[in-house]
């Protein structure tokens, strides 16, 4: 019988992995990084096959090149669940298991008592380009702006009228928080976007958040703080897929700021309590 124990324990292993291989809805796609989702139908399930989805991200881990071999990402295994309580509402349920290293925070606090624009125009000393309305010859014209940024050009244009200069962190912020006009509130949030600064990405999402500027009116201002807030999301480079290779994965970029602030909202609350207590 004891002989028996090593061969019904390989058996049972295998029937796990198995199971776990073909139970659920497998797909990959880019989003923070290069996600591999296996989709359940129960919430028991996420328990029952937690440590599956553990090993495989182990073997990832290891094996970065096991689904994918052209695109260089960090990885995450991720168990899902959808609860839905009727055809229209469902709530997701999951767990999820880094594969590699998880990248580097890239927000930054910003110098008390500084212009945010002059501290941008000489940390990113570059020119955007805006079209022109005007056409050549040659093609369409364009118009070299001031900052990295063209945004940025409007911006200044607009608030220079309301507001004096220095305009800080601190003082965009309050200006922020305190104006209810849709287009002060747009321009402001371009700013607030350059600093990368904790504060300020906590400030767009509550813009984004917050359910009495839910308005038509303050539609574009709140479609730019949610915008703003890729400033503060670290996007690992991945290599382009060549077109040869048949596999659905998504583009990335826009779309992941909600899912990258529930995962950082307590360190950008702490960022930014410590940066209040230090200032009293």
């Amino acid at each position: 019988m004891r002989r028996l124990w090593p061969w019904l324990a390989i058996i049972l292993i295998a029937a796990y992995a198995a199971a776990y291989r073909f139970t659920p809805r497998r797909y990959s796609y880019i989003w923070l990084d290069l996600e591999h989702a296996r989709q359940f139908a129960h919430r028991w399930e996420l328990f029952f096959y937690y440590p599956a989805g553990w090993a495989e991200s182990q073997l990832i881990r290891v094996w970065p090149t096991l689904y994918n071999p052209y695109v260089k990402c960090p990885q995450i295994v991720t168990l899902i669940v959808w609860d839905y309580t009727n055809k229209f509402n469902g709530r997701m349920y999951s767990f999820r298991f880094h594969s590699g290293p998880v990248p580097a925070p890239i927000e930054e606090i910003f110098p008390a008592n500084t212009d945010v624009l002059e501290y941008a125009a000489k940390k990113n000393p570059g020119h955007g380009r805006s079209g022109s309305n005007g056409t050549s010859e040659s093609g369409p014209q364009w118009v070299v702006c001031k900052y990295y940024s063209c945004y940025l050009d409007r911006a200044e244009a607009f608030l220079s009228t309301k507001y004096p200069r220095p305009w800080t962190i601190d003082n965009i912020l309050s200006w922020y928080r305190e104006s209810r006009d849709p287009d002060t509130r747009k321009h402001l949030a371009y700013l607030l976007g350059t600093t990368r600064d904790p504060r300020a990405a906590l400030a767009l999402r509550e813009s984004v958040e917050d359910e009495t500027l839910n308005t038509l009116d303050m539609f574009d201002a709140r479609d730019v703080a949610r915008r703003e807030l890729l400033n503060f999301i670290p996007m690992p480079k991945c290599d382009d897929i060549p077109e040869k290779y048949p596999v659905g994965l998504q583009g990335r970029g826009e779309g992941c700021q909600q899912a990258w602030f529930r995962a950082n909202k307590a360190r950008l609350q702490k960022l930014s309590a410590s940066l209040s207590n230090r200032q009293d």
